[in-house]
């Protein structure tokens, strides 16, 4: 298992660099590196901080929950992403944490709790406007924020978790993103592997706290939620998009299409300065800044 996750890390991280290589540095923006949001764990509980470098005062922020299979991924490879999302106005978190099989579901809740207090307490010094903070999150990512705010507004789902919840969401943002209840087998039989790496070898399938879109309840925040057009994951939205539906929540849900027809891949809003992703991206702020008061 140790070996397969080494591999896909390997594999993975190979094309995201070739990826970000392409990629112009977003202009305009100063970045805080390297801050510590709780003790130990070393560059595993670091984040970092961007703004766009001409505005003052607190700004509306977000939060970015990378992606990955919970195994892989950190904020040096999202950090092009991150301040491109600043330049549109945004004071912008991407922070790293510990991946699995290191550590185990639901840690991974615990580690967002973290960094929304670490926001709170230091909103005046990085100016985050903490009455509009906003998660987005891709793929695994955008599970995630969809668990830690069904916990939020449900206080039977968030007895199984030792939360606070020190701020309330304004909205997610939900960019092709896995919403199955975890440990469910999925099509591409490659990624099954990833369930024992997360939850543990003898994970059960009837444990309460795997219904992820199951647990959401009225107050459940506004959503942008999208996809690509050959995202393999991309059947995966009708799951949460039914249960917003049960419970009348907001969203918006858009499949994002290139002219060639086959070019949106999986998490494509990442190649920040392709078209479609500038559009995806754009759309997606736009959307945040409805929200706001």
């Amino acid at each position: 298992m140790y070996l397969k996750v080494w591999s896909l890390r390997h594999s993975i991280r190979k094309g995201d660099l070739e990826r970000n290589s392409k990629i112009p540095e977003p202009s305009g923006v100063v970045s805080y590196r390297n801050l510590s949001y709780t003790r130990g764990m070393g560059k595993g509980h670091l984040l970092d901080v961007h703004r766009p470098e001409k505005l003052a005062g607190p700004l509306p922020t977000l939060v970015v929950i990378h992606g990955g299979g919970w195994c892989y991924g950190d904020k040096e490879i999202y950090h092009l992403y991150a301040k491109d999302l600043a330049r549109r106005g945004f004071a912008v978190i991407c922070f790293n944490y510990i991946l699995a099989p290191r550590k185990k579901f639901p840690y991974l809740l615990t580690a967002l709790d973290d960094v929304l207090f670490w926001t709170k307490n230091n909103a005046k010094k990085y100016g985050f406007d903490v009455n509009n903070v906003f998660l987005v999150g891709d793929s695994a990512g955008a599970n995630t924020a969809v668990q830690y705010e069904a916990a939020q507004h449900n206080s039977d789902y968030a007895h199984y978790f030792d939360l606070k919840f020190p701020l309330l969401i304004k909205g997610l943002g939900l960019n092709c993103g896995t919403y199955c209840r975890l440990g469910t087998s999925y099509k591409e039989e490659n990624e099954n592997f990833i369930w024992p790496v997360y939850l543990g070898k003898h994970f059960n399938l009837q444990d309460p706290r795997y219904d992820v879109v199951g647990a959401i309840r009225p107050g459940f925040p506004a959503c942008y939620i999208l996809t690509g057009e050959k995202d393999f994951i991309k059947d995966q939205n009708p799951i949460l998009t039914a249960a917003l539906d049960k419970e009348k929540i907001s969203y918006v849900f858009k499949e994002y299409h290139s002219k060639e027809g086959n070019k949106l891949q999986h998490v494509f809003h990442c190649i920040v300065n392709e078209e479609n992703a500038v559009k995806a991206n754009d759309d997606e702020c736009a959307y945040f800044r409805t929200l706001m008061k």
